[in-house]
């Protein structure tokens, strides 16, 4: 099952619906990381195999990619609200279900337009648009 850990700029009631809908959820502030650089909120998501939710692009950068896999998705909705965000969650969920065990190890991009996945293993791209 995906674990997940949601960055400090994930709204709390984001992070509490996922766990209520079954997703292993915590966010960097209950786990000692709030205010910490994006490098060790890396480090933390690695040693414990969790997937960072975050509306921070500075994860899609090729010197994090560099450092080995980890999984992200990386939200980029204007205004990004708690409600935008969850539908788009909710659209994003029907498609991929992160329980059965799908492994990213890659980038997912989120935008009002596509969702983007990059297989950093396979050098790979897909996109699928919103419905």
């Amino acid at each position: 099952m995906a674990r997940i850990l949601a960055d400090e700029n994930i709204p709390k009631s984001i992070a509490t619906w996922l766990q209520s809908i079954g997703y292993d959820t915590v966010r960097t502030s209950e786990v000692g990381l709030k205010g910490a650089a994006d490098s060790r909120i890396l480090e933390y998501a690695k040693a414990e195999d969790r997937i960072i939710l975050t509306l921070d692009l500075d994860f899609a950068s090729p010197y994090y990619r560099m450092g080995g896999l980890f999984s992200v998705i990386i939200i980029r909705l204007h205004p990004a609200t708690p409600d935008r965000i969850k539908n788009l969650l909710e659209r994003f969920l029907a498609k991929i279900d992160l329980k059965s065990g799908f492994s990213l190890n890659s980038y997912i991009l989120f935008s009002h337009f596509a969702i983007c996945l990059v297989n950093s293993s396979k050098s790979e791209s897909l996109v699928c648009r919103n419905s």
